[in-house]
């Protein structure tokens, strides 16, 4: 099919193809975020990945459009950087002269037409000026510092460093030839025209024109040619070079804009300035086309760019100066003496930054010109095994592209099928109203069973009227809740948790469970009161962030989610149907569902739990401490810096082991405190018995009946 399209509709294709890109390029380069850059490489890889196609046409178009996008986003960076806020905002509202003259000459391309202006043809020529215009005013709005998703200089810097790289990696290793650009040229003038238009099409034209008024910056693409492409990139790398070498010994970036981002980028002009004018010296191209890499030499700050830009690394000195002597040597013939003299000029500015060059007059020994013909096939092999790793670097890339592209396609695929299978707009209002009825009774259902569950509380305990012995827990456990000096004295009620096969006949636990009094009132609850409560206050707030973890506790390990809201912080226990079971009822002193607000938070600790660097333990103003486990490092930081990045008001400072020694030191703190707070800060957690508190031992003699604290010996 391709072959069978005139060359003339198949330049207004292009036309209009090379259009379309350039407004995606823009847009995509003009917005803040990396997803929007991430538009240009992806559509570079699929223009390479249509070199592979078996059309020369498009094998051409594919790659002079790849040169085309990397041109269009360089330009534009450089036009954003070099207008000025009062032009940018000025402009934004004013049409399109550079776009409005494309529009001109697609319509050169089209020659004569066949049908009368009355017809669908004027019809789509008007439309597609229309689009001209919209897509110029699209390109001043992204231009101006009034946009708001306009990217910053931080990313205009990290965007031009990844366009010049892509341009370099093409220039070099692509084989590019001068009659492929032909395809995004179009005359400007009638005298160039393929075919000669009617007059009224000139009449049209020149109405179009006149209604047209003239951007005051326009943003205008320069000429497709890759020679002009080279020498631009190369420019604009030595200019970056040289604000570099100008700013140096002022300590600090230009003011400029536009001179500010090409300093930022210096460090990457470095590199790839070197491998280009190797590149460009290579005896593998033209005659012609070397000639043309001489100009560089006609910079008066050329010798400073050498020395900034050869990296001993990648040999790039040695290579210029083999290739600058083989060109004398074997060309001289063909050369000029401007050009000779241009050689020469490059060679002594080699010498000049400390790399050795053969002289052009030195004797032409046997052993001398085989060495330098070794070095070349060196350096050669060493072209061709780099160019195979970046084409089959590009392969790999073009087939991860396709394979998420064809992901995305099944997933919007999916999601369309999904769309088409919803319910009406009214159905899903009328679901909403019973989920807010349901919700409702719930809260109520909630609310009743939280005020009944304070009435047991008070009327079963040891000292209360319906106490009863036989349901009662007799056994004592010691609190989790920690003092001042994480000490831990207070006991609580419990139920004895030990089979009845290590215990005394007369301390054994009847083997069928007694019922406490009113138990009746929650034997049909589905949930844990805990994990009722906490649902509950977790639903009435905006959730900003969620994690899945492990409550970490020494006598068990409960596996839930982590909800950060507003005002606190929730852990909901996963299976709280199935762990229910009476919690309250049966001595469940610790609740596997739990919530507090960021104004009970005053410290938090990073922690290692089994073996790995993946917990995180905070410690509340009321003396408990939660240790929460998740399945990564990566995980662990955002709950950390999540939790850190809120509003902590009692937030304690710590870390500082010095000030803390120089406490101890001077008796303002007890030894225990002290080795407290060194486990505190060594990672180690009452809530994880890997990791327990240790303390020394202090005495010698644990042998003898009584000890005298006065002797020595016994330390």
């Amino acid at each position: 099919m391709e072959n069978g399209i005139p060359l003339n509709d198949y330049k207004l294709l292009v036309c209009d193809i090379q259009q379309m890109l350039v407004a995606v390029t823009i847009h995509s380069c003009s917005s803040s975020g990396s997803q929007y850059f991430r538009i240009i490489e992806d559509l570079i890889t699929l223009l390479g990945f249509m070199q592979t196609s078996k059309m020369r046409r498009t094998q051409e178009m594919a790659v002079a459009l790849q040169f085309r996008v990397l041109q269009s986003a360089i330009e534009f960076i450089k036009t954003t950087a070099n207008q000025e806020p009062a032009k940018l905002s000025g402009a934004v509202n004013t049409p399109t002269s550079p776009h409005h003259a494309i529009y001109q000459k697609r319509k050169s391309i089209a020659g004569r037409r066949r049908f009368s202006l009355a017809q669908t043809d004027s019809l789509l020529m008007r439309m597609r000026s229309v689009a001209s215009d919209e897509l110029h005013q699209m390109m001043q709005r992204r231009m101006s510092q009034e946009n708001p998703i306009r990217a910053s200089e931080t990313e205009f810097v990290q965007r031009l460093q990844r366009l010049v790289v892509l341009a370099v990696n093409r220039l070099i290793y692509y084989d590019v030839s001068e009659d492929l650009f032909d395809l995004l040229n179009i005359p400007d003038s009638p005298d160039h025209h393929i075919l000669t238009p009617d007059p009224g099409d000139q009449a049209h034209d020149e109405s179009g024109s006149s209604s047209v008024p003239h951007s005051p910056t326009p943003f205008i693409l320069p000429h497709a040619s890759k020679k002009s492409f080279q020498k631009d990139i190369l420019k604009l790398m030595m200019d970056g070079i040289k604000i570099s070498l100008g700013s140096t010994g002022r300590g600090g970036a230009p003011n400029h804009q536009w001179r500010r981002i090409l300093w930022s980028c210096r460090d990457t002009f470095r590199v790839q300035i070197g491998r280009l004018l190797v590149h460009t010296l290579s005896p593998s191209l033209p005659l012609h086309d070397r000639k043309e890499a001489l100009e560089f030499v006609f910079d008066h700050k050329h010798i400073d760019i050498l020395k900034e830009s050869l990296s001993p690394g990648l040999e790039h000195g040695p290579k210029l100066s083999l290739y600058l002597y083989e060109m004398l040597h074997d060309h001289k013939d063909d050369l000029t003496k401007e050009e000779q003299g241009a050689v020469g000029v490059f060679m002594t500015s080699l010498k000049l930054c400390g790399h050795r060059c053969i002289p052009p007059n030195a004797p032409h020994k046997q052993d001398l010109l085989k060495a330098i013909k070794e070095e070349k096939f060196k350096y050669e092999a060493e072209e061709k095994t780099s160019k195979a790793a970046w084409e089959k670097k590009m392969a790999n890339t073009q087939k991860n592209l396709i394979q998420r592209l064809d992901g995305k396609s099944k997933d919007i695929s999916k999601i369309a099928a999904d769309i088409t299978q919803n319910v009406s707009l009214r159905q899903g209002m009328e679901r909403k109203k019973v989920i807010q009825h349901i919700r409702g009774l719930y809260k109520t259902d909630l609310s009743a069973s939280r005020h009944w569950q304070e009435l047991v509380q008070q009327l079963t305990h040891d000292r209360a009227v319906w106490y009863d012995h036989t349901s009662y827990p007799t056994s004592w456990q010691l609190d989790p809740t920690e003092g001042p000096n994480r000490e831990r004295r207070r006991l609580q009620r419990c139920y004895l948790t030990i089979p009845n096969k290590y215990l005394l006949k007369d301390r054994r636990k009847p083997e069928e469970t007694v019922k406490p009094p009113l138990s009746f009132l929650f034997e049909d609850k589905t949930h844990s009161f805990f994990y009722s409560t906490v649902k509950d206050k977790a639903t009435s707030e905006s959730i900003r962030f969620t994690r899945r973890c492990t409550s970490v506790a020494p006598s068990r390990e409960t596996a839930g989610e982590l909800l950060l809201g507003k005002s606190g912080m929730y852990f909901v226990e996963d299976n709280a149907a199935d762990a229910h079971d009476n919690q309250i009822l049966q001595g469940e002193t610790e609740a596997p569902s739990f919530s507090w607000t960021y104004e009970e938070i005053k410290e938090v600790h990073k922690r290692w739990w089994q073996l790995r660097d993946n917990a995180v333990e905070i410690f509340l103003t009321n003396g408990r401490t939660l240790l929460l486990a998740f399945d990564n490092t990566k995980f662990r930081d955002d709950v950390y810096h999540n939790i850190l990045t809120s509003d902590l008001p009692n937030l304690l400072e710590h870390g500082n082991i010095s000030a803390l020694t120089q406490l101890w030191g001077s008796g303002q703190i007890t030894n225990f405190e002290y080795l407290t707070h060194l486990n505190k800060h060594a990672g180690r957690s009452f809530n994880d018995l890997m990791q327990y508190p240790v303390f020394p031992f202090i005495l010698s003699d644990y042998t003898s009946e009584t000890v005298d604290l006065q002797e020595t010996n016994i330390y």
